[in-house]
Formats: C-alpha cells, sequence, structure tokens
C-alpha cells in the first residue's frame, strides 16, 4: 500500500475493477479508495488533509456506486 500521496493514483490504477463493473465492484473500489486514502492521512503529513478529503469523497461514492 502506497504510503505518499504522490504514488497513489498508480497504485489504484493498478487495481481498478476493468472487468464487469457491478455496482458491487465499483463499491468495493471505493471502499479501497477510502482505505488507502486514510493510510496515506497517516503516514504522508504534508497531504494529511487532502488524503483525508480524498477518503471522504471515496466513502461518499461507496453509498452511491
Amino acid at each position: 500500500m502506497p504510503v505518499r500521496l504522490d504514488d497513489v493514483r498508480a497504485w489504484l490504477l493498478s487495481r481498478y475493477p476493468n472487468e464487469k463493473r457491478s455496482p458491487e465492484a465499483l463499491r468495493d473500489w471505493y471502499r479501497l479508495q477510502a482505505e488507502v486514502f486514510e493510510h496515506v492521512a497517516e503516514t504522508d503529513h504534508g497531504h494529511k488533509h487532502e488524503a483525508i478529503a480524498l477518503a471522504a469523497i471515496a466513502r461518499e461514492k461507496m453509498g452511491h456506486p
């Protein structure tokens, strides 16, 4: 799992559910995003607030796939 915000995009894109994008697959994708951004908020202190905001956006999308 990435520890810097700069590394998150590539890490997440490599895990994007390219096959059938069912509502469950997208919900899992947003859940993963939230977990990664929450982790980065704890490890990349220079981008803590941005990572927290991105985690909140991902959590919000989990309910609306």
